[in-house]
């Protein structure tokens, strides 16, 4: 049988913005796999976003940043995902 997506969030169990950050994370990941070197020091294996210029940053190139996310630990609207997925798509 084909895999089928569900109709809604709920029939997965989450809420509607549970879902959105699921799928904003996705997007994320996808994206970072795909931009993989960070855009201070060019080194591979990003983990953080800065926010505030929309740039893929390694783990040492953030870390005392305020405008830094981290990808899996820190929340993204669908604003921040849709501004990456514009630059780097």
């Amino acid at each position: 049988m084909p895999y089928r997506s569900s109709s809604s969030p709920a029939d997965i169990g989450l809420s509607k913005s549970e879902y959105e950050d699921a799928v904003n994370l996705e997007k994320l990941y996808f994206l970072a796999n795909k931009n993989d070197r960070c855009a201070n020091c060019g080194r591979g294996g990003v983990s953080a976003v800065d926010v505030s210029r929309y740039e893929f940053l390694c783990s040492s190139c953030c870390s005392g940043k305020s405008s830094v996310k981290r990808i899996g630990e820190d929340r993204f609207s669908s604003f921040e995902v849709n501004k990456l997925h514009a630059r780097f798509d």
